[in-house]
């Protein structure tokens, strides 16, 4: 269990501890639909995409924290098949609300199963 404890530890420290730059859940506080679908240089992905992206692997990461088995290769795809939609879904405001309001219940949870 020591092992399992200090990794437990590094994740947690990787998401808000010291070691982190800013705190995510402040990056995206107050950024609008419009902002968020934004690209700030061709050929790049905009804050959107890239909170969608990270939502599906936070997803992936919950089931690994709760031993609930997770299948790398459907989630790569999963992932993979979801940043070619969201810029369909980037038409309604409540999906950018919704995905921010995903990724903080999902913080939530990994600061509370950690």
């Amino acid at each position: 269990m020591i092992v399992m404890d200090a990794l437990n530890e590094v994740v947690k420290e990787s998401m808000v501890g010291d070691c982190t730059h800013s705190s995510v859940l402040e990056v995206f506080k107050g950024l609008t639909h419009d902002q968020a679908i934004e690209k700030p240089i061709a050929n790049s992905l905009s804050s959107y995409e890239i909170l969608y992206h990270m939502v599906v692997w936070q997803d992936i990461f919950l089931k690994n924290i709760k031993d609930e088995p997770a299948d790398w290769d459907e989630a790569n795809r999963v992932a993979n098949e979801q940043l070619t939609q969201t810029a369909q879904d980037m038409l309604s405001q409540k999906t950018w609300e919704q995905l921010v309001d995903d990724f903080k219940r999902g913080f939530d949870e990994a600061n509370t199963l950690l």
